[in-house]
């Protein structure tokens, strides 16, 4: 498995489409969910990359209390015709700023 991570809120804009956007693994803080909460849920998510660790170290000094983490997965069709991708995003404003990109065919 290869990762890949792509885009940086300063410079580039990620062009992973929103509709592939399944789960919310990190929802942005909230008066129902602490920034502590929060914190612990990114800390666990990142101890997951270890292989990937310069790509997570770039995505993590990205987030902020209102973003959001999602996993992506592209549709059918691009793993069927082996342009398929999964890993997870950085949302912000409803707009994908972060990838990284665990699993692609």
């Amino acid at each position: 498995m290869k990762g890949r991570q792509t885009g940086n809120a300063n410079d580039v804009e990620v062009m992973l489409p929103i509709e592939w956007l399944t789960e919310c693994v990190v929802p942005r803080a909230s008066d129902s969910f602490s920034q502590e909460a929060r914190q612990a849920l990114i800390v666990k998510l990142g101890s997951g990359f270890l292989n990937l660790a310069d790509e997570w170290s770039l995505l993590e000094s990205q987030i902020t209390p209102l973003d959001e983490i999602w996993e992506f997965d592209s549709p059918a069709e691009y793993w069927a015709s082996l342009c398929g991708s999964s890993g997870i995003a950085l949302v912000r404003s409803q707009k994908v700023i972060a990838e990284i990109t665990c699993e692609m065919n």
